[in-house]
């Protein structure tokens, strides 16, 4: 997907969570004439907070066009990338950005986490989150 660059940074002020991760990929494609200038970019931390948290709640609520009705219909590779954005959410409330790939470390937690019991899940996902998150599972 290509997008243009007043779009894009919109998107980062605006603390989209794919716009986030683009910038601050370790392997984005960042011409180096501009890699100091992107460096500088911060999201709104207020607005950023809020679209993880619709994301992280909506994931866990439908993928695709498919509801989820309860907790154990909701597919791995989607608890896993819940518990990822809230790892990133809180990375970036401490220090106002975050590296979206995650460490062999930080994998084997979540996926660890992505394959326990629902009040095991929901009990990690609260405590990687920095700010209250409901969840309709």
């Amino acid at each position: 997907m290509t997008v243009t660059l007043g779009d894009f940074l919109k998107h980062v002020a605006g603390g989209s969570h794919q716009a986030l991760e683009a910038l601050w990929s370790p392997v984005a494609d960042i011409d180096p004439r501009c890699k100091a200038w992107f460096a500088g970019l911060w999201p709104d931390l207020g607005f950023a907070t809020s679209r993880y948290l619709g994301a992280i709640a909506h994931m866990g609520t439908r993928h695709s066009k498919t509801p989820f009705t309860d907790f154990d219909d909701v597919p791995f590779k989607i608890r896993r990338h819940m518990l990822r954005m809230a790892g990133n959410l809180s990375d970036l409330h401490e220090g106002h950005r975050f590296n979206p790939r995650l460490t062999p470390d930080q994998v084997a937690l979540v996926d660890r986490h992505a394959t326990s019991s629902r009040d095991e899940f929901v009990t990690a996902l609260r405590a990687t989150c920095p700010v209250s998150i409901e969840l309709s599972f």
